[in-house]
């Protein structure tokens, strides 16, 4: 599981950029952990999807409490 920087809230573009920095460092499985309130960054549908490009990022813990995020996030993989 991998969380955002915890005192620095990053954009979209620095957040690509930190989660495919550590997926390019280990061949590990990757599950993103998204809580906006909690850590101040939000891995929106856009930004997951970006992120599924790396073959490492297999997953997602979802906790922006917005009931549609869900859907947002499974729909588009449908159609990939």
């Amino acid at each position: 599981m991998v969380f955002p920087g915890l005192t620095y809230k990053s954009d979209n573009r620095e957040t690509v950029a930190f989660y495919r920095t550590v997926a390019e460092a280990t061949p590990l499985p990757i599950l993103l952990y998204n809580n906006p309130r909690g850590y101040g960054v939000d891995l929106t549908p856009d930004v997951v999807a970006e992120l599924l490009e790396a073959p490492t990022i297999v997953a997602i813990k979802e906790e922006s409490y917005d009931t549609t995020r869900v859907t947002d996030l499974i729909t588009p993989l449908r159609w990939a």
